[in-house]
This record gives C-alpha cells, sequence and structure tokens, in this order.
C-alpha cells in the first residue's frame, strides 16, 4: 500500500503542479503571484476568508502538503 500511495502522491503532485502552472501563465498582471499584503487593502481579510495564492500553493506542493485532491480543491 505504501508504494501505491506514492504512486498516488506523485500523481497528485504533477497535476497540481500542471493546473497552478497554468494558471499562473494566465495571471498576466501577477496579482496572484503571492499573498495580498492586508495593510495595502483594507477590507481584504473581511471579505476573503481563506485567501490563497501561486506562490503559496507552490510551496505546499513542493513540501508536499496536498497529499488528497480534496487538500488541494480547498485551497483554490
Amino acid at each position: 500500500a505504501r508504494a501505491d500511495q506514492e504512486v498516488t502522491f506523485g500523481v497528485l503532485s504533477f497535476r497540481v503542479t500542471q493546473l497552478t502552472s497554468v494558471w499562473f501563465r494566465k495571471d498576466d498582471y501577477a496579482f496572484f503571484l503571492k499573498p495580498v499584503d492586508v495593510s495595502q487593502v483594507p477590507g481584504y481579510a473581511d471579505a476573503i476568508k481563506q485567501p490563497m495564492d501561486f506562490g503559496t500553493m507552490t510551496t505546499k506542493v513542493e513540501r508536499g502538503r496536498y497529499r488528497a485532491l480534496e487538500d488541494f480543491k480547498v485551497s483554490i
């Protein structure tokens, strides 16, 4: 079962990386490249309860934080 989990994680990691790279290329102005500086955007934290950005998502992939597709779905 361990080998199956590793293969599954490898496939998941690959797919998540593919998706984030496609979205990243479509972000022409890099609005979603890094976390929003809430001190520069009044009311952002009130409006956005679970902020996410491509940089954070990429780091999570690299660190193996997404163990299941559901984990990734929560980020988007």
